[in-house]
């Protein structure tokens, strides 16, 4: 038996919560017990499943930090006594990326460092997507004129953080205000379309897209963007943008070498120009909450085989 924990940030306690870790935590709950059913139903594993007293129950058995026992510490403790360790975590204050090395690499269910040093860090991943020739809200051409900006942290989950605002000078004065209070933020052109992502299976010779899901944003003129939720598999592949949608993914896979596991693409598909790539996760989204129930076949096999793979049942003799 292979022993593997799921290790959510937030629902295993090792931030304080504040507001806005208290809306990601919901998210980062319903993440985790989706993929501990889906671990849960493959044989051969033995589940664990790091929680708090502050998080709603689970399924699988449950692991805590000793009382006084820091988050790096209890990471460093799952890693060895476990063979695989599943990190759901956001992109905040390289918390992801610091949980890859606290856990190594023979150990780890996901990306790459060096992978993770680019997708945890927006305008690193927007420059290795648009020299991977995809089009991101840097290089939308001078035909596009956006009627609003958005500032957002150059790391973060969520939408926490992000304003949408009226005409690129507001845009510009909270930026200058925000960084002048110290925070790493960026503005960007918004823009119009559909917002969708991308569901990816990556392994070390490419990628398959799983599913096209449709994001749900709260959209004000001029305040806090808010994340509402998300449509999985919304997109059919009978959609005519679905084989476009295939290409992106894999030049998104060819353009941040070491992607792993699940990965998600945020983009916005623009009336005239197409997909238009926001950021890209390395990790777990919201879209795989459901996501196995509406294809309609397990995920979790398919996800972990850079890792692992099912023991197959002794043939009986004949």
């Amino acid at each position: 038996m292979t022993r593997i924990v799921v290790y959510e940030l937030l629902s295993a306690g090792a931030l304080p919560l504040g507001p806005a870790e208290s809306r990601l935590l919901d998210q980062g709950v319903a993440m985790r017990d989706a993929l501990a059913r889906a671990l849960a139903d493959l044989p051969g594993l033995t589940l664990s499943v790091a929680d708090s007293p502050a998080a709603p129950a689970h399924q699988g058995r449950g692991v805590r930090a000793h009382a006084g026992e820091a988050a790096e510490a209890f990471v460093r403790r799952l890693a060895v006594t476990h063979e695989l360790v599943w990190v759901i975590a956001p992109e905040s204050d390289n918390w992801l990326l610091r949980c890859k090395r606290l856990v190594g690499a023979q150990r780890w269910v996901g990306s790459s460092a060096a992978a993770l040093e680019v997708s945890s860090h927006k305008p690193r991943t927007l420059a290795a997507l648009a020299g991977a020739g995809l089009r991101t809200p840097d290089n939308i051409g001078a035909e596009v004129q956006p009627a609003h900006w958005v500032v957002k942290p150059e790391q973060g989950a969520g939408a926490e953080g992000c304003w949408r605002l009226s005409g690129k000078a507001q845009a510009l004065r909270m930026l200058a205000a925000r960084r002048a209070r110290g925070e790493a933020v960026l503005c960007q052109p918004w823009i119009t379309g559909e917002p969708l992502s991308l569901s990816m299976a990556c392994r070390p010779d490419g990628c398959r897209l799983l599913a096209v899901n449709r994001q749900q944003l709260h959209t004000p003129d001029d305040g806090e963007l808010r994340f509402l939720g998300v449509e999985a598999a919304a997109v059919a592949p009978g959609d005519p943008r679905w084989r476009r949608l295939e290409a992106v993914a894999q030049s998104v896979w060819a353009a941040i070498p070491g992607l792993r596991g699940y990965v998600g693409v945020d983009l916005v598909w623009h009336p005239q120009l197409g997909p238009v790539c926001v950021e890209v996760n390395a990790r777990l989204t919201c879209a795989f909450i459901g996501l196995a129930e509406r294809l309609g076949r397990p995920l979790a096999a398919e996800l972990l085989a850079p890792w692992w793979s099912p023991a197959l049942p002794e043939q009986a003799h004949v």
